[in-house]
């Protein structure tokens, strides 16, 4: 009437083997949400400082009555705005733009990496989710 002694312990090692990779697998679903958020953050700053950038290529050079350039970018520092030379200005936002590139490539790897860590966890819950099954249908020893 009891079932078969080696079924029992089987069947609670599937249960919690699947119960921790169902765990691990939310846990990387909220990893690759909160990553492919970051990813939309980098896109938007990235898509800011082309625009600056542009900006800048338009940039002409202002030279007074005497023949000195003045400046024709100012930055915002605070509550003050200082003059920047268009060089440098333009090098910042470059180098800006290169820092957020590597984030940007940086996450797409973490994503991808996450992404396939996910997918064999599927697998693993699959694989459990089946073996419980079969166990379930076996039939039981009286």
């Amino acid at each position: 009437m009891a079932t078969a002694p080696a079924t029992q312990p089987d069947l609670q090692a599937i249960r919690a083997r699947l119960h921790a990779s169902s765990e691990k697998f939310t846990a990387i679903q909220r990893e690759v949400s909160e990553l492919v958020s970051r990813r939309k953050g980098v896109e938007a700053q990235i898509g800011e400082n082309s625009g600056v950038r542009a900006e800048l290529a338009k940039v002409e050079e202002v030279v007074d009555d005497e023949g000195n350039a003045l400046p024709a970018v100012y930055k915002l520092t605070g509550p003050v705005l200082l003059a920047q030379e268009t060089g440098e200005a333009a090098s910042t936002v470059g180098r800006r733009l290169e820092i957020l590139s590597d984030e940007r490539d940086r996450l797409e790897k973490a994503i991808a990496a996450a992404a396939q860590s996910a997918e064999a966890l599927k697998g693993e819950i699959v694989s459990a989710q089946q073996e419980l099954n079969a166990l379930a249908s076996t039939p039981r020893v009286s």
